[in-house]
C-alpha cells in the first residue's frame, strides 16, 4: 500500500544558459554531462576537501535549463556560493524560493498519480506539468515526489510510515544525518550521488582518493533498537563510535535508527549499546 506524505518544503534554483551543463558538471558530485533531458538525478554540493555542504535533486529540463532541488541550503546560499565561480561560463542563477514536496511511496504508488490524473515517471526521470513536476524518488518506497504542485491527501500516520521507509532505507538527511566534516561515502552516497568518470568538480581529487583507498572510517548504518531510544550516542564494545542521528517507532515494538558508526561497528549483527537500549546493525531494506 502506498503512503502519500507531506515533506518540509524545499529550496529551488534554475540554472540557464548554454553553458549551464558544462557548469554544473564540474560544481557536482554527480554526472551532470551525460544526464539527458527529462531525467533527474541525486547529487551533493562539496567543498574543496570533498566534505559534503548539502545535497540536492538535479533535474534536466532542457539542454540549457537545469532545475536543482535543494536540501540543506536556501537558494540564496547556494546562488552566492556559486556566483563566485560564474566567470567566463554563459550561465544564469535564478532562485526560486521554497517549493513544496510531498511524497508518494511504496506498492501502489503508481495507482495513486493515475488517480488524481497525474503522469507517471519512469525510472529517475521526471515529467513537468502544470505549476512544477512529478519526479520519481526511491525514499524507501520506491516512489515519485509531487513537487511544486496541489497537495494530495495524505494518508494516515503519514510523516511516521515515510521515517519508517526512509531510514530503513538508509537514506541520509541532510543535515540532521550529518556529522561535520563529512564525506560522501560515510552515509551511503557513494552509488546515489557520486561519478568518478564524469571529469573534474570540486572535491573530486579528496573523493576519489578515498573511493580508491577503500577505507572510510565511518559509515552510515542503520539500526534496530529493542526499544525506543532518544538521538544520542552509540557505544560498541565499551568504545564510543557514534551517534543516533534520526529514529522512529516500529509498530511491532522497538525502533528503527539511523548512525554514522566507526568500523567494525558498523557491519550487519554488531550489537551496540545507545543509552542503555541495545541496538543491532541491520542492512537496509530494500
Amino acid at each position: 500500500m502506498a503512503i502519500v506524505a507531506t515533506l518540509s518544503p524545499r529550496p529551488a534554483v534554475d540554472l540557464r544558459g548554454p553553458d549551464s551543463r558544462r557548469f554544473a558538471n564540474g560544481m557536482f558530485t554527480n554526472n551532470v554531462r551525460d544526464l539527458p533531458v527529462g531525467a533527474s538525478q541525486r547529487s551533493a554540493m562539496t567543498d574543496d576537501r570533498g566534505r559534503v555542504l548539502a545535497l540536492m535533486e538535479l533535474h534536466a529540463l532542457a539542454d540549457d535549463h537545469f532545475r536543482v532541488v535543494l536540501e540543506g541550503i536556501s537558494a540564496d546560499e547556494f546562488v552566492e556560493r556559486y556566483e563566485r565561480y560564474v566567470v567566463f561560463d554563459d550561465v544564469e542563477l535564478e532562485p526560486l524560493g521554497n517549493v513544496t514536496v510531498q511524497t508518494v511511496q511504496g506498492p501502489g504508488a503508481d495507482q495513486v498519480l493515475r488517480g488524481h490524473e497525474l503522469p507517471v515517471p519512469g525510472d529517475a526521470q521526471h515529467v513537468v506539468v502544470e505549476g512544477g513536476m512529478v519526479v520519481w524518488s526511491d525514499r524507501g518506497g520506491p516512489g515519485y515526489d509531487l513537487v511544486g504542485l496541489e497537495a494530495l491527501p495524505e494518508t494516515p500516520e503519514a510523516s511516521t510510515e515515510a521515517e519508517r521507509l526512509r531510514i530503513g532505507a538508509a537514506r541520509a538527511r541532510f543535515p540532521v544525518d550529518f556529522a561535520a566534516p563529512t564525506l560522501p561515502h560515510e552515509h551511503g552516497l557513494r552509488d546515489a550521488a557520486l561519478h568518478f568518470e564524469k571529469g573534474c568538480y570540486l572535491g573530486q581529487e579528496s573523493i576519489h582518493r578515498i573511493d580508491v583507498m577503500g577505507k572510510p572510517r565511518r559509515a552510515l548504518t542503520v539500526v534496530h533498537l529493542e526499544a525506543p531510544a532518544a538521538p544520542g550516542p552509540v557505544s560498541f564494545e565499551g568504545r564510543a563510535v557514534g551517534k543516533i542521528t534520526s529514529v522512529v517507532p516500529l509498530a511491532e515494538g522497538g525502533a528503527l535508527a539511523l548512525a554514522v558508526l566507526k568500523k567494525p561497528a558498523d557491519e550487519p549483527g554488531a550489537t551496540v549499546d545507545v543509552g542503555g537500549v541495545v541496538g543491532r546493525a541491520v542492512p537496509p531494506r530494500r
